[in-house]
């Protein structure tokens, strides 16, 4: 996610070059347009020759070198930059709210917003398709032009300002959760909301266990949110919000985190998160798959 942008009005919208710009509410705006020795002795080498036993000092070296390929696997995607190419199509289930973030209030569309995905890098063919996806920034547009992005851990969103592990693996709890409900046609306005809000919150103002989603979450903290008319935001969506939310922190501290959560991200265009279907989870094992067996090692 790049900087800089905020936010328009709902319906405002300007032209860039031959794109038409559109402020879209929820979303901001869119546009139009070989190992020296063995462990052991008795082995041999491809010329026949009997490999000598390591001594303890080549063994430690041996460790050392496993342990940085080790590190580099992990790592190596962060340096990958797998790509994919992104449209937005339209907005999904959900609604408009007012909500203020930093201090800047706006009407903005809170739900599922429908996104084309092709080209996608190796590994990731599953992602070609339409998905239902939800933003984790406030502060970019969507684009109804094809834009490349790169697949990215839910950690290092937004690129200007990281989210960090904690609040991560929070939204892969919430997704766990949800199993899909979010991301489907028979999604409801209220439940597409609440979801979305849920995210925004997260990401905004979650700082820990004791962090909780409740009618005074919107009313208080980084972000806030209502109804368009200024009147607090329905039972219906609160409630859902809080207990999406309490159900994602009990998965999270009865299973730890998932890996059924996926980012696509541009320093120019709004990040999105994308549900991992469970064939494809496997397709996560570079991304956070490794990273979320250590943690839970420890």
């Amino acid at each position: 996610m790049g900087t800089g942008a905020v936010a328009a009005p709902a319906c405002a919208s300007r032209r860039e070059g031959s794109e038409q710009v559109h402020a879209v509410a929820g979303h901001g705006m869119f546009r139009l347009s070989g190992d020296r020795c063995s462990h052991k002795s008795g082995e041999w080498n491809a010329g026949g020759a009997e490999r000598p036993e390591c001594t303890e000092g080549e063994e430690n070296m041996k460790k050392t070198i496993i342990a940085i390929a080790g590190i580099a696997a992990i790592s190596s995607f962060a340096s990958a930059a797998t790509t994919v190419s992104v449209k937005y199509l339209g907005k999904g289930a959900g609604q408009d709210v007012k909500m203020t973030y930093n201090g800047n209030t706006s009407t903005v569309f809170a739900g599922q917003l429908n996104h084309q995905l092709s080209n996608a890098g190796p590994g990731y063919s599953w992602l070609n398709g339409n998905h239902l996806t939800y933003c984790t920034d406030l502060a970019q547009y969507v684009t109804s032009s094809t834009k490349t992005y790169t697949i990215e851990q839910v950690e290092n969103m937004p690129g200007a300002s990281p989210m960090g592990l904690a609040k991560a693996d929070a939204l892969r709890a919430l997704f766990a959760v949800a199993n899909g409900a979010q991301a489907v046609a028979a999604t409801t306005n209220d439940y597409a909301t609440a979801f979305q809000l849920a995210i925004w919150e997260i990401v905004t103002d979650y700082s820990g266990p004791s962090f909780a989603i409740n009618a005074n979450s919107f009313t208080t903290g980084n972000f806030k949110a209502k109804k368009t008319n200024n009147n607090a935001l329905s039972s219906g969506v609160v409630n859902t919000a809080s207990s999406l939310y309490t159900s994602a922190m009990n998965f999270l501290q009865a299973n730890g985190s998932s890996t059924q959560l996926l980012g696509i991200a541009s320093g120019s265009y709004q990040d999105q998160l994308v549900q991992v279907p469970a064939p494809g989870c496997a397709a996560l094992a570079g991304i956070g798959g490794i990273l979320v067996v250590r943690r839970r090692r420890r």
